[in-house]
């Protein structure tokens, strides 16, 4: 059997960019420091694995995803939008390169997605014309994107794994560093390790204490191990952002694992070990800010009360929705009308200090209205009812890792609703990356699909041939 034939075209952009690469930092090297010309060589062998690899460029994405913020070009790109758009344009080169001829199967949630970006895009249309506004709408489809550049990269079964491998290290990466920094006191009183505020750190972490509990609870001893590891320093890091957000989250998290009878046992395990970690490293913030979790209105008097006095910002967004409820009045519209809405409410602090409504729903029905609303909400349910389905696949196929992974990112994706309920997650690329894990993990294992289904039903072939070899063994 040969090798098929490849397209020289396919090579000829990662050769030129070796080559100017190569130029580059050979410059920086000898005109300015070595240090200097060994982060270009980095920075080079990266983007030269992005666009010739493209499977190997999502990785790097999934891995970088905590230094969104790390901005190149005086601030007008970040590393992770550099990456993206080399990944992409591998994919597209490779494609016509290689001129092949196949279709991607797209399923209901992909069409959604699709509608959704539609929706953010009719929306910045209607919104007051800025760069402002130019700039929130790119946020808003950044992580659509990431959704579909995996949904057409991620399309075997190891390509699936590494990437969700990748974003778990990333994320415990951070979070090794926001324990370090709260034990030795670098960040001031709450961690947040790159992000943007602390609340958005510990929901995150906490929302990915899911994938700690699926892995523990995997076949395994060094899965159980990992995951077990995993979930307690994502739970020590969530104290240490002192949020209460993440508190919470994480609680769902453990409520979960305890009701699904495959996990039950692991997060009894886990989670003890982990509350009592926490407890100990866990920075003085935390505690002092505890007291104050049952006290929904902002009150002066009682710092860190209200959350932020999300009450009340929850009842100007309420109001704002109420007069534009189907396409929605825009983000920027909104921020300036903002105190027209904010009648008959005596807290100080949404007088004259606009803010975002701190819900998920209440600011994509700000952006594109009830629509917008309503299609995120069907692609929750619909990534939810796929990961689980990918989960049972996986199990079939005798792919017990993927089929961890599959329900790690079922329960991350309920995590990330319940903190959709006091922050914004319409823009987070963890939950929109995490979505994608269960359609890829589904259409990846679908050819041994029948196999599967064969083996179980047929009791006969079943006695002869009790072990069916896994798809990648």
């Amino acid at each position: 059997m040969g090798l098929p034939r490849v397209a020289w075209e396919a090579d000829a952009a990662p050769l030129a960019l070796a080559v100017t690469g190569g130029l580059a930092a050979g410059y920086c090297a000898i005109e300015l420091r070595p240090l200097t010309g060994a982060l270009a060589l980095l920075a080079m062998g990266v983007a030269l694995s992005a666009v010739a690899r493209p499977p190997i460029g999502l990785m790097f994405i999934a891995a970088l995803l905590p230094l969104e913020r790390w901005g190149l070009l005086a601030g007008s790109a970040s590393i992770l939008k550099i990456l993206v758009v080399l990944t992409g344009c591998g994919w597209a080169w490779r494609e016509v390169a290689y001129a092949r001829d196949r279709r991607m199967r797209m399923q209901p949630l992909d069409w959604i997605m699709a509608y959704y970006a539609a929706v953010l895009c009719l929306g910045a249309f209607r919104d007051v014309p800025s760069e402002a506004t130019c700039e929130k709408a790119v946020v808003s489809l950044a992580p659509v994107v990431l959704y579909a550049l995996c949904r057409v990269i991620a399309t075997r079964p190891e390509r699936v794994r590494g990437i969700a491998t990748c974003l778990i290290l990333g994320a415990l990466g951070v979070a090794l560093y926001g324990i370090y920094a709260s034990v030795l006191h670098l960040a001031g009183p709450r961690s947040m390790a790159g992000f943007p505020d602390p609340n958005r750190y510990g929901s995150t972490l906490a929302a990915l204490c899911a994938f700690g509990v699926a892995l523990a609870a995997a076949s395994g001893r060094g899965v159980n191990l990992a995951g077990g590891v995993l979930f307690i320093l994502l739970t020590a890091a969530t104290a240490a952002s002192a949020s209460r957000t993440g508190i919470m989250v994480w609680l769902i998290v453990v409520i979960a694992g305890v009701a699904l009878r495959r996990t039950r046992r692991a997060t009894l395990i886990v989670g003890a070990l982990a509350a009592i970690i926490a407890a100990l490293l866990a920075p003085p913030a935390l505690w002092a800010r505890l007291p104050s979790a049952a006290v929904w209105r902002y009150d002066p008097g009682i710092p860190g009360s209200g959350g932020a006095g999300r009450q009340e910002l929850h009842v100007v967004a309420t109001r704002a929705l109420g007069d534009s409820p189907l396409l929605g009045m825009g983000r920027q519209r909104f921020i300036t009308t903002f105190d027209t809405y904010t009648q008959g409410l005596r807290t100080p602090r949404t007088k004259g200090q606009p803010m975002v409504a701190h819900n998920t729903w209440l600011e994509l029905g700000i952006i594109g209205g009830v629509l917008a609303m309503a299609l995120f909400t069907g692609a929750l349910v619909l990534a939810v009812r796929r990961a689980f389905a990918a989960h049972r696949l996986a199990l079939e196929a005798g792919q017990s890792t993927l089929a961890a992974l599959a329900l790690g990112a079922a329960g991350t994706i309920i995590a990330f609703a319940a903190a959709g309920l006091f922050l914004g997650a319409q823009d987070s690329k963890y939950l929109f990356l995490i979505m994608a894990i269960g359609p890829c993990t589904h259409d990846a294992l679908r050819p041994w699909a029948p196999a599967c289904h064969t083996h179980r039903n047929d009791t006969h072939e079943a006695r002869l041939s009790p072990v069916i070899s896994s798809p990648m063994e």
